[in-house]
């Protein structure tokens, strides 16, 4: 089984930083950004 695409939910220090190793390894990378509302 190979793995082509990864999504990251929440892109906060440690999101940024793992899809952009994932990107860098050639992976398609799909992520969910949601902020809080107060």
């Amino acid at each position: 089984m190979t793995i082509a695409t990864l999504a990251v939910i929440g892109a906060g220090t440690m999101g940024n930083g793992i899809a952009q190793v994932a990107a860098v390894a050639g992976l398609d990378v799909a992520d969910d950004r949601r902020q809080r509302r107060t």
